[in-house]
C-alpha cells in the first residue's frame, strides 16, 4: 500500500544516512534490502514511487559528506574555518596555504591526495625523463616538450634519427586526435622499429655510462 512505500523511503533514507555518518557497512546493506524488496512495485504506487526513487537515488549515488568526528567540545573538532573539498594540486596547495596562515583546515577527497601527478602522471614522467639513457620521439615538434620536464638535450631523439641497420629512417606522425585504430596501427609501427633497433640501443646505453 501508498502508506507502506512512503514510510519503507523513509527507512531505507535513514539506513543511508547512518551508513554515511558511522561508516558502517551494515547499515548499507540494510538499506538495499529495504530498496530491492519495493522497488518491482513502483509503478503502481504514483506520486509515492517518485519519494522511493529519490531513496534509491541518494543509494546508487550518494553525495559526499564531510563528517569531523571527534569529543564534544574540543576546538579541533568544534572550531574548523575553511573546508577543502577535492585533494587535487590545487587543493592540496591551498590546504598547505590556509593551514600555514594559521586556519583551522580540513581537507576531503575521495581519491588521490594530491590528485594524479605524484602517483602516476607529472612526476613520475619527470623521473623517468630525467633518469633515461635514451629518449625517442616521433617528431621534431615532441623535442621541446620533452625536454621541459627535464631530459637532457644530448640524450634526446627523433625515431628518424635512429634507423635499423640497412633500412629507411621511420618517419611516423603523432596520432594525436586520431581513431584508436591510428594508434594501434602506430605503436605497431614503432614497436616494429625498436625490435630491430635495440641493439643499437643496448650500444648507446653502455657507451654513455662508461
Amino acid at each position: 500500500p501508498p502508506r507502506l512505500v512512503r514510510d519503507t523511503k523513509i527507512f531505507a533514507l535513514v539506513l543511508d544516512r547512518l551508513a554515511i555518518l558511522t561508516g558502517e557497512a551494515r547499515y548499507r546493506d540494510a538499506a538495499e534490502l529495504v530498496l530491492r524488496a519495493c522497488a518491482p512495485g513502483n509503478a503502481a504506487h504514483g506520486l509515492f514511487a517518485a519519494s522511493l526513487l529519490l531513496a534509491l537515488d541518494l543509494h546508487v549515488d550518494p553525495p559526499l559528506h564531510v563528517v569531523v568526528v571527534g569529543p564534544r567540545g574540543d576546538p579541533a573538532v568544534e572550531d574548523v574555518d575553511v573546508v577543502v573539498i577535492g585533494l587535487g594540486p590545487g587543493g592540496e596547495a591551498l590546504t598547505s596555504r590556509l593551514a600555514g596562515a594559521g586556519l583551522a583546515v580540513v581537507g576531503v577527497d575521495a581519491r588521490l591526495v594530491g590528485g594524479e601527478c605524484p602517483f602516476y602522471a607529472c612526476v613520475p614522467t619527470k623521473a623517468m625523463v630525467r633518469a633515461a639513457d635514451l629518449i625517442l620521439v616521433m617528431e621534431r615538434a615532441h623535442l621541446t616538450a620533452v625536454q621541459t620536464l627535464g631530459a637532457d638535450p644530448s640524450r634526446t631523439h627523433v625515431l628518424s634519427e635512429w634507423p635499423p641497420p640497412g633500412e629507411p629512417a621511420l618517419v611516423v606522425s603523432d596520432p594525436y586526435g586520431a581513431s584508436i585504430e591510428a594508434y594501434e596501427e602506430c605503436w605497431r609501427r614503432i614497436e616494429r622499429h625498436l625490435e630491430r633497433v635495440v641493439p643499437q640501443i643496448r650500444e648507446a646505453s653502455r657507451s654513455r655510462s662508461a
